[in-house]
């Protein structure tokens, strides 16, 4: 039997701990952990004999792994692992977490890393990329599955619009059974959708079944995902603060009644720490409707979130919301993944809580909007690779500006209305004459797909972010880089604070960073959770940041006390816009459920 090394981080135990677990059904082979499968009673040498020993070597590459604070000690033990490793002429795969990857500057010694091939997880993404894993160590390495997994279709980016019309009814039940099988359930339940909106009906079960079958699974093994997270970030909190780490510890417990692994063995640790004190920490709410924050001090205002509205229209999830400049009206447009489906931008009466009309319709899914200052109006970006200019008042398309070469993320029009910012999978940002339509400048630091832009209120800078995981700042009028600050992952989500002093960042399993404009350095960061964070904005006042992601929450952030004030839960699938009216009473945001949902903001 065939054997595999498995190098990881503690700070990733339950994350490797459930790998191993649903690998071991897959793989006909013998795979080491270091807490499981030691049999020497000398540990160096005992992980040197499995290491030496082994078939295959398996690097979890998280956050953790390649910390420089420790990676670059001759006596890390990563380090030494993944240097026995190459000496060896093991063969090394890699497991990207939230697809993470070895950074470009290593210590010599290891330096070859970079060059293994991996496959990347994320939480709606773990059974299929367990699968991926197999496969390839399969294909790769000596170690053998059990048996032949069967393959899911895989439509290009070309042809997956194109392929499902071209398909009878039956074969594309059967290719969403595949895709079901495999753990691809997004890609799943978007073609399942897609023939109950055909009026398939086989005879023998529900198709609507299958689909409800397919988001149970993905949400539960998104659950287990963020439950590993937690579960890691207390077994390290048990290094500094038994006390309270064991708190948290049952209280995770009863959150998490599932998660019945505990390869770090904190229930034994929470056992035998009895409290002396009690530790009273602010905890953020859990949901309410209305929403509430914790009870405040005698004499201080209490935020308050009551959900007001959920406006249905979309057929497809929704991308991106905006509130006019007035207030009265949101503007929202979306489509799918696999395919695009419903790509209608449309408007809603914030006053009246109805649709207004259809502006328009992309020829792909929408990914970003934005009103002009005058309200007049409106900017879309689109995976179709066009920006779009529409008269919102007329309800049609003035003006189709064409350029980039890759899906248009991320649109913003500039305070004063003349120009318009995009950014792109070609990996540009490009600007935009408003009143002539024409290309005025590429900017092109960027090396990986821009996902985010964002003028300044006084116009001075765009900030932009993307999935070469910096954040770049750029001078509007001489069209040119004044800085770029490094992130651990891609950059999803970039604003500017309403006096242009701050700009706040996130985005795959990264904080909330707020960077200081002035001294371009990081003023402060916020801890948001082991989740992947879309998009974010800041009220009018500066006082709050909202949030959205793939933990199918709204959350409110204090930016003064850097803490999580609210989480609203309505959605209950990932969110991938949410943005605050002009005036501050109120927030819109739009995700995967499809309806655009509206939520009253006060302070009492």
């Amino acid at each position: 039997m065939a054997k595999i090394f498995v190098s990881y981080r503690r700070a990733s135990w339950s994350f490797t701990y459930w790998l191993v677990d649903e690998l071991s059904k897959l793989l006909d082979a013998e795979i080491f952990l270091d807490f499981s499968g030691i049999d020497e009673s000398n540990f160096e040498n005992a992980l040197l004999h499995h290491l030496q020993d082994s078939d295959a070597v398996l690097l979890i590459v998280s956050e953790h792994t390649f910390d420089p604070a420790r990676i670059y000690k001759e006596s890390d033990w990563v380090r030494r692992e993944v240097r026995e490793a190459i000496d060896y002429g093991k063969p090394i795969a890699l497991a990207l977490v939230n697809g993470i990857v070895p950074p470009p500057e290593l210590p010599e010694d290891i330096g070859a890393v970079r060059k293994a091939q991996g496959i990347e997880f994320y939480p709606r993404y773990f059974k299929a990329g367990v699968r991926e894993l197999a496969a390839f160590l399969d294909r790769a390495t000596p170690v053998r599955l059990k048996e032949a997994l069967v393959e899911a279709p895989h439509p290009s980016a070309e042809t997956a619009q194109a392929e499902p019309p071209q398909k009878t009814n039956k074969a594309l039940l059967s290719d969403a059974i595949a895709m079901h099988e495999a753990g691809q359930y997004d890609r799943a339940v978007a073609l399942y959708e897609q023939l109950i909106e055909a009026g398939y009906r086989p005879r023998l079960f529900s198709v609507a079944e299958l689909r409800d079958q397919a988001i149970a699974e993905r949400n539960a093994e998104q659950r287990q995902w963020e439950a590993g997270e937690i579960y890691d970030e207390i077994a390290a909190l048990f290094r500094i603060d038994a006390a309270r780490a064991s708190k948290e510890y049952k209280r995770f417990r009863a959150d998490y009644p599932e998660f019945t692994s505990d390869p770090a063995g904190l229930a034994a640790k929470a056992a035998s720490n009895a409290p002396v004190r009690t530790i009273e920490t602010p905890v953020p709410p859990v949901q309410a409707s209305p929403a509430e924050t914790p009870t405040a001090a005698p004499g201080a205002l209490r935020l308050t979130v009551t959900p007001i509205a959920a406006l249905e229209g979309h057929g497809k999830q929704i991308n991106s919301v905006a509130f006019s400049p007035d207030g009265r009206f949101v503007a929202s447009g979306g489509g799918g993944e696999l395919s695009a489906g419903d790509t209608t931008i449309r408007l809603w009466d914030a006053e009246a809580l109805a649709g207004a009309g259809i502006i328009g319709q992309a020829n792909d899914t929408v990914r970003s909007l934005a009103f002009s200052p005058d309200g007049a109006l409106l900017v879309s970006g689109s995976d179709d690779r066009c920006v779009r200019l529409w008269d919102v008042a007329a309800r049609q398309e003035i003006a189709k500006l064409t350029g980039h070469s890759g899906y248009v993320r991320s649109v913003a029009f500039s305070p004063d209305g003349t120009l318009i910012a995009s950014g792109g999978a070609d990996n540009t940002v490009r600007l935009w004459s408003v009143a002539d339509q024409s290309l005025i400048a590429v900017l092109n630091s960027h090396t990986g797909t821009v996902r985010c832009v964002a003028f300044s209120p006084d116009g001075l800078w765009l900030a932009t972010g993307g999935q070469d995981k910096k954040v770049r700042v750029w001078d509007v009028a001489a069209r040119h880089e004044v800085a770029a600050y490094d992130q651990a992952n891609s950059v999803h989500a970039v604003a500017f604070s309403p006096d242009s002093t701050l700009i706040a960042s996130g985005g795959a399993s990264l904080p909330i960073t707020l960077w200081d404009v002035a001294q371009r350095q990081v003023g402060a960061t916020i801890t948001i959770g082991a989740f992947s964070l879309q998009s974010l904005a800041f009220s009018p006042d500066g006082a709050l940041l909202v949030s959205t992601g793939q933990n199918n929450k709204v959350c409110l952030w204090s930016v003064a006390e850097r803490r999580q004030l609210l989480e609203l839960k309505d959605h209950g699938n990932w969110v991938h816009s949410a943005v605050f009216s002009p005036d501050g009473t109120l927030i819109a945001s739009g995700g995967d459920d499809k309806p655009l949902r509206l939520w009253r903001v006060a302070w009492e």
